[in-house]
């Protein structure tokens, strides 16, 4: 199992009770700037999100954020189309 795994299972059981629209709250901190590419690039390693609803959802509502969609990968001058 990739490390990322036991990381998600980790950080899904410790925000469970303290999380808002994003990690920690209603207003976006590091852990929410730190999170999206984590989980966007866990697609690389076959990690099933579902056992991760919090983090999923908490993702879902960042990159509808402009400035997280800005920086998708995806959206970069340099990415292959």
């Amino acid at each position: 199992m990739p490390k990322l795994f036991f990381i998600f299972l980790a950080l899904e059981k410790y925000i469970q009770d303290k999380h808002g629209k994003y990690c920690f709250g209603d207003e976006i901190t590091l852990a929410d700037v730190f999170l999206v590419p984590a989980i966007r690039s866990s697609a690389r390693w076959k990690v099933d999100m579902s056992k991760f609803p919090t983090l999923d959802s908490i993702v879902k509502e960042l990159i509808k954020i402009p400035e997280f969609e800005k920086a998708e990968p995806a959206n970069q001058p340099d990415a292959e189309k």
